[in-house]
């Protein structure tokens, strides 16, 4: 998007917070509309796969395994998903569920920064989302294995646009982050008829990235190992990305429709005003009309007057 916008990857309300505040007066003058893109454990990111369900019912089936992973009722749930695929009689794609509590404290936040929120989307979906910006793997099988700054890592694997695996990864030391990645990507090649990957990409604030490169390489038998640039910010700006999730997409829509209605009523304010100028001209017109009407037969008679007895007029004139 434009300079308006502004794109923030937070780790909690308290991030985004210092985050907004942490602006120059230009910036809060000049950006109007958000994306965020939230790095937080209680938000969580599932790929689904189900047979033989119809795409209009995969919503209410999520949403149901939704109140399940977080334990809370579906109105304390902020929920979407999207379908990536639906082919052969199965429906495959993410979704995407987090306590509605910790949404409404961000848009809060956001709105006492005069913001308009337009996205708010899970940090791992916006580091894949940079990742395909900047990289053309769409028909290979690869691995995308990001470091985040509060010690997680964001790890997918996807094969041909579909996720084989999506993990968010806690770790504390090197050998625990090198632990769970052998761990899932063994797992992930163990489910797969493919059990090799064509690349595997690194982004983020890498521990120790030579050693770490050459453990993978040794035990994956890659080829090369690729070091991603990919920008979160810059995809979080960008009007189309690969996915469409939004954990707002309620209340953007419902602004959204605000928005039209309150055009419409300007619009509708407006015609109003030019009929009623237009009315005020007419009667206007009218008034001088009959007015003029009104005083032409007065002024025929005195004509009349005057032409037929201008000796008596004289007369009135002398005296």
């Amino acid at each position: 998007m434009d300079k308006h916008t502004l794109a923030v990857a937070a780790t909690s309300p308290d991030d985004l917070a210092f985050r907004l505040t942490d602006r120059t007066d230009e910036e809060k003058k000049c950006q109007r509309y958000i994306n965020l893109a939230i790095c937080s454990p209680e938000v969580l990111v599932q790929p689904f796969s189900i047979p033989g369900i119809k795409v209009q019912d995969v919503r209410d089936r999520l949403r149901l395994v939704s109140v399940e992973l977080l334990n809370l009722p579906a109105d304390q749930l902020a929920f979407d998903y999207q379908v990536l695929s639906s082919d052969g009689g199965r429906v495959s794609g993410l979704f995407v569920c987090a306590p509605k509590s910790l949404i409404m404290e961000c848009l809060q936040i956001i709105r006492q920064a005069k913001l308009q929120p337009l996205k708010i989307t899970p940090y791992i979906l916006s580091s894949i989302d940079a990742f395909y910006l900047q990289n053309e793997a769409q028909s290979q099988r690869f691995c995308l294995l990001d470091f985040t700054r509060n010690g997680y890592i964001n790890l997918a694997v996807i094969h041909q646009q579909r996720f084989e695996l999506l993990r968010k990864v806690p770790y504390e030391s090197f050998e625990e982050a090198l632990l769970e990645i052998n761990r899932s990507l063994r797992s992930a090649c163990a489910k797969s008829s493919v059990k090799k990957f064509d690349r595997i990409y690194l982004s983020g604030l890498i521990p120790q990235q030579a050693r770490l490169i050459a453990e993978i390489e040794e035990q994956f038998e890659t080829r090369t190992l690729v070091k991603s640039e990919a920008s979160i910010s810059e995809i979080s700006r960008a009007q189309q990305s690969f996915f469409s999730i939004n954990l707002i997409r309620e209340q953007v829509v419902c602004a959204r429709e605000r928005s039209h209605i309150a055009l419409g009523f300007n619009i509708v304010l407006a015609m109003l005003f030019g009929l009623s100028l237009y009315c005020g001209m007419r009667i206007r017109q009218q008034s001088a009309d009959i007015q003029k009407m009104a005083t032409e037969p007065l002024e025929q008679s005195a004509r009349y007057v005057m032409n037929e007895n201008p000796d008596s007029m004289r007369g009135v004139q002398s005296l």
